[in-house]
């Protein structure tokens, strides 16, 4: 009896083992997939950039959120920072990234709504302060990763990736035809662009990226 029961156990082993490829042996069992992943190489981020926050003063005693304050921070830039525009990325809510220094202070942004080509006559507006928070410069990062000092440190590691990730989500935040849901997923709807599929009953889906 007790063979057997050492038999069994033998036996439910082998097969549990067999469940999953021994290491190194990655891809000889299971079925093959096609897996999309979105990256870039991070080799060269030219010259240092600057750091600015945005708030956007109180309206009754709430400041403008969502929607209505990415499209004040748009008018902002629209109306005061033109010349720089080619030259400016941001979150659209509180952080402006530029490689060129900005001018600081209060400004009052007209506003119009965002199907609007004309301002109205007695245009609404808003009071946002641009202020300067602090230099970046991402070399340091690529310089942190090569290192082949094992204790090396870089406090300014954060503050760099942050403004990769604004850089990076502006295009999508920025264009029209591209759908932004919360501040990191974005969906195209511009036709030849966009890849969707029908769910029945008027539903459709979109094939969208995560920054």
């Amino acid at each position: 009896m007790a063979k057997a029961l050492v038999a069994s156990r033998q036996k439910i082993a082998k097969n549990a083992a067999q469940a999953y490829p021994d290491r190194p042996g990655y891809g000889t069992l299971g079925r093959p997939v096609t897996l999309y992943a979105n990256y870039l190489p991070f080799t060269s981020v030219g010259k240092p950039i600057f750091r600015y926050h945005v708030s956007i003063a109180a309206e009754g005693g709430r400041e403008p959120a969502g929607r209505k304050a990415r499209h004040i921070v748009r008018l902002l830039l629209e109306e005061h920072y033109s010349a720089n525009l080619n030259g400016i990325a941001t979150d659209y809510r509180s952080t402006l990234i530029s490689v060129a220094k900005l001018a600081e202070g209060q400004f009052d942004v007209r506003y119009k709504d965002e199907n609007d080509e004309e301002y109205p006559e007695n245009p609404k507006g808003y009071k946002v302060t641009i202020q300067h928070t602090g230099d970046i410069n991402p070399a340091d990062l690529i310089n942190y990763l090569t290192s082949t000092n094992a204790g090396s440190m870089l406090s300014s590691k954060p503050e760099i990736v942050q403004a990769l990730n604004v850089i990076l989500g502006h295009h999508p935040k920025t264009e029209r035809s591209v759908a932004s849901i919360g501040g990191n997923r974005h969906y195209s709807f511009q036709e030849g662009l966009k890849e969707s599929a029908s769910l029945e009953g008027g539903l459709e889906v979109l094939r969208g990226f995560f920054v």
